[in-house]
Parts: C-alpha cells; sequence; structure tokens
C-alpha cells in the first residue's frame, strides 16, 4: 500500500506562522523524515506553491503591522486596568515580554519559511504542475459549485481538488491510499457523528481512500503508524450530510427571522402590484403610476434581498424582475427611448410583461411558503 500526503495551503502557513497549535516544527521535522525515508510521498500541487508565494510576499508586513496595533491596545488595556501602585511592576514586564516576542517573530518565520520550501522541493516530492486541462476542470468544478458547500467555488481549492484526481487517474486507487491535511473543512470536509472528519462526497470521486487531518500532528501520528485506511461506512456518510443539510436549513431559518421580515414585505408588495394588473391593459398601454410604483417596490427588493445572497429562488425572482422592469419600460418609452411603439411590438412586450409577472408569482408563493413553514 503506498500512500501519499497532501498538505493545504493553509497547513503550510500555519507551520510558518505558528498561529495555531498542531503544526509546531517538531511534527514538520518528522513529516520531512517520513518522506525522506519513503514511508510517503508528497504530493505539491502547483497552485499550492502559488498561493504560498503569494501569502508569503506579503505576510511580514502584514504581522508586524498587526503587532504594532496589538502593542498599543495592549499597553492601553495595562493603563486602564492595573491601577493599584504594588502592582505598577507588571506592565513593563508584560511589555517587555511582547516585545521580546515581537522581535523573534519575523526572523522565526523566516526561518520556518526556508526550512518549509526546502522539504516541498526534495527530489523525492511529486509536483503536481498547474496544466490548462487541470484548470479548466477546475472552473467547471467551481461553475457546478462541487466543493462541500454549493454556494462554495473557490477556483484555487478546485484547483487542487482536480490536481490530485489527475495524479490518480490511472492508479489503481485499491492500492493506494491519501492523508490529506487541511483547515478548510468548509471547502472540502464532512463531520461524522463521531467528530471526526472525511472529505466530502462532493470531492472525494476519482481519490483513493482518503483520510482527512486538520493539522500536521495528527497527519504525521497516523502516518507513522502505516496502517491502512478505512473509509467511513456509506450510511455513516450519508448520515452526516443529511445531518449538514439539517444544519443549513437552521442557518436559512436564523436568516429569515433576522432579515425575512423585510424581504417579505417587498414580495408582498410587488405580488400585490402585479395583481393587481395597474394600468396594463392588452393594448400595450402602461400607467405611470404602475411605472413609477414598480421601480419603488423593486428597489425595497433589491435591499431587503442582500441577506439572501446565495437563496435560488431569491435569484430567480430578482432576475424575474428585471424582465418586468425592461418590457415595462419598452412599453412606456419604446425601444431604444421612441416615444411610440407598434401594435406588434406591443403585443409582444405585454405577452413577455405577463409572462414574467406571472412567473414571479409562482416563485415568491414558493418563497412565502418556505418562510412561513420556518416561522
Amino acid at each position: 500500500m503506498r500512500t501519499y500526503v497532501c498538505l493545504d495551503t493553509n497547513i503550510i502557513i500555519r507551520f510558518i506562522t505558528q498561529g495555531k497549535p498542531g503544526c509546531e516544527l517538531e511534527h514538520w521535522d518528522r513529516l520531512t523524515q517520513l518522506i525522506s525515508d519513503g514511508s510517503v510521498t508528497l504530493l505539491v500541487p502547483e497552485i499550492v506553491m502559488l498561493e504560498v508565494g503569494k501569502l508569503w510576499r506579503r505576510m511580514p508586513e502584514e504581522i508586524e503591522a498587526k503587532l504594532r496595533v496589538a502593542r498599543q491596545d495592549l499597553e492601553k488595556w495595562l493603563d486602564s486596568q492595573i491601577k493599584y501602585s504594588e502592582l505598577q511592576d507588571l506592565p513593563t514586564a508584560i511589555l517587555k515580554t511582547f516585545d521580546e516576542l515581537r522581535n523573534t517573530k519575523k526572523p522565526s518565520m523566516q526561518s520556518r519559511h526556508s526550512k518549509a520550501n526546502a522539504t516541498l522541493t526534495l527530489q523525492s516530492v511529486q509536483q503536481i504542475p498547474l496544466t490548462p486541462e487541470i484548470f479548466l476542470r477546475a472552473k467547471k468544478r467551481s461553475i457546478a459549485h462541487l466543493l462541500a458547500k454549493p454556494k462554495n467555488d473557490s477556483d484555487q481549492d478546485c484547483c487542487l481538488i482536480e490536481s490530485l484526481i489527475v495524479v490518480f487517474e490511472n492508479a489503481d486507487l485499491a492500492a493506494v491510499q491519501l492523508l490529506f491535511c487541511s483547515e478548510n473543512t468548509s471547502d472540502f470536509g464532512l463531520e461524522l457523528s463521531d467528530g471526526k472528519w472525511t472529505l466530502h462526497p462532493n470531492v472525494n470521486a476519482g481519490l483513493p481512500a482518503t483520510e482527512y487531518f486538520r493539522d500536521l500532528a495528527s497527519l504525521v501520528e497516523f502516518a507513522k503508524q502505516d496502517i491502512r485506511i478505512i473509509p467511513p461506512a456509506p450510511d455513516t456518510v450519508k448520515e452526516a450530510v443529511e445531518r449538514e443539510e439539517e444544519e443549513a436549513i437552521e442557518e436559512r431559518t436564523d436568516a429569515f427571522s433576522d432579515s425575512g421580515g423585510n424581504l417579505l414585505a417587498a414580495i408582498i408588495g410587488i405580488r400585490s402590484l402585479i395583481q393587481s394588473h395597474l394600468g396594463i391593459d392588452r393594448s400595450g398601454k402602461v400607467s405611470r403610476r404602475f411605472a413609477d410604483r414598480i421601480y419603488e417596490v423593486v428597489i425595497e427588493f433589491e435591499e431587503a434581498k442582500l441577506a439572501f445572497i446565495s437563496d435560488p429562488i431569491v435569484t430567480k425572482m430578482w432576475n424575474t424582475l428585471h424582465r418586468i422592469l425592461r418590457a415595462n419600460e419598452i412599453l412606456l418609452t419604446g425601444r431604444n427611448g421612441r416615444d411610440s411603439i407598434n401594435e406588434i411590438d406591443a403585443k409582444k412586450e405585454v405577452d413577455a410583461l405577463s409572462r414574467a409577472c406571472e412567473e414571479f408569482i409562482s416563485l415568491s408563493a414558493k418563497w412565502i411558503d418556505i418562510y412561513r413553514e420556518a416561522h
């Protein structure tokens, strides 16, 4: 059984910065040893190297700026909290310790960056070039929203997955396994009932049995045992996906509670206006009252829909409203701003306006039902 390892950009950056525990130097050194002695094969997609390079170029200056602000805030906080005269030595001691850590932060990051680069470019490491084919596949995945969360469409994360798939396309998947490490569970992971993580079904097609890790410590501990990965049972994965969908519905319910009332009011206003057919007749005449009012309620809808930017029904309603506005404009001013419109064109636009109005009524009815169920 051949074992491959892939580290997401955030894990490499976490090792360099040491911002959180789990990716300390000892774990990186142990992983490097496993790679060097052939226990595992490290896969390094070019997209990861590009991201690491981009982040590293601006990181030292950004961290220095954050430390400067943190130092100022800490000094203000100490001045406001420590008033007792017998403790006045504490602020000085605390700030001295902070300054010492601050002064070592950048050099230690530079040292770990060099060490990371040395490991990622070892001769035994398998580099995965970012080819036009991978980029095209990734773009298709992004368009299809085939990451862990349907609303996520990161091109870089899609490139990472497609890079791995290319590696294993011609491999015997039963003879290989993958250790995947990323903090980015929202794009790649699925949490199981026992608290462990696995690759989400949206991203694991074409990959061998994969163990998901969120830090280097757990990955290295698993890798050194040289054990075969046992994928979670299909029923376990199905249960986790269903639970995830239920949680998404709860999040949507919360959004309804916070912002749904404004959107509901806008939708009801548009429905009422459409259903009243203010000034619309089959001859193609639209009253100025209808024209002015439809613009007003559409503006209300636009403001209220911001909290529902990923809601497909709201998106369809918004597109339908654009069709209503367009047909309405043509009926009022003619095509290209002319003051009149011939009878044939008028009938076409009235038909288009009527269809769009009917579609909005249908879509809004669905959304209102969902809103009422949520409440």
